[in-house]
């Protein structure tokens, strides 16, 4: 499906933020359902992982082990998440990490949605010369109003990065001037795209840019 025509549908933005060990396990899930351009679902989970929580990702998300005691396993609510993806077209700030991470209880996980897009390859596509692709680079270059953070003020927070992502999704695809330029944007952000076909699909997406006249918009 084309990105024009997800933004027009419906999509899910996640996020997980891990326990910091190897392999790293959820200790927070947020799923955001987006219809038509607006949110019409939210859904968090604290998730106890079963290990302590390193010292290191508590400073950056501000969970610790005290925070997610008395939390759900992933194992728990897998039925649930597995139900609000399960052919869906998932938008995620790098995928894979949020995969790996639900992988640990979801062993099918990757087969799950019905596609997955990536922000990181899609502003790459449509903010060139950004330098670095963090989430909170992209979201300060879009001028994004920051939102979610809730009562962690200043962290990274599952619930904020997962709308974050739906509105980077909401407020780049816009910018994709051509039906041509759509649809090659589309296979670029699509993570099961291989790094061959990336550079493939690049040069294919700048030979587009230049056959059209600026102005244009989706065929």
């Amino acid at each position: 499906m084309n990105l024009d025509e997800i933004i027009r549908g419906r999509f899910v933005a996640i996020d997980v933020e891990g326990d910091g060990n190897k392999p790293a396990r959820p200790v927070e899930i947020s799923l955001l359902t987006v219809e038509r351009g607006l949110i019409v679902d939210r859904t968090h989970w604290l998730v106890n992982p079963g290990v302590p929580i390193s010292d290191f990702v508590t400073g950056l998300h501000g969970l610790s082990d005290q925070d997610v005691r008395d939390a759900p396993s992933l194992s728990e609510i897998a039925p649930d998440i597995r139900r609000r993806i399960e052919g869906e077209v998932v938008a995620a700030h790098n995928p894979k990490g949020d995969l790996d991470m639900l992988r640990t209880g979801i062993p099918d996980v990757d087969f799950l949605p019905a596609q997955v897009i990536d922000t990181v390859r899609l502003a790459k596509c449509l903010l060139p010369g950004l330098g670095r692709y963090r989430l909170e680079n992209v979201v300060e270059k879009l001028g994004l109003k920051e939102e979610g953070r809730g009562t962690r003020s200043g962290r990274h927070t599952s619930d904020h990065d997962a709308a974050m992502v739906a509105r980077i999704v909401l407020s780049l695809v816009p910018m994709i001037p051509s039906a041509k330029q759509m649809a090659h944007v589309t296979r670029m952000a699509t993570v099961t795209v291989s790094p061959h076909q990336q550079r493939r699909l690049r040069e294919a997406l700048e030979a587009a840019q230049a056959d059209t006249p600026k102005g244009n918009g989706p065929a």
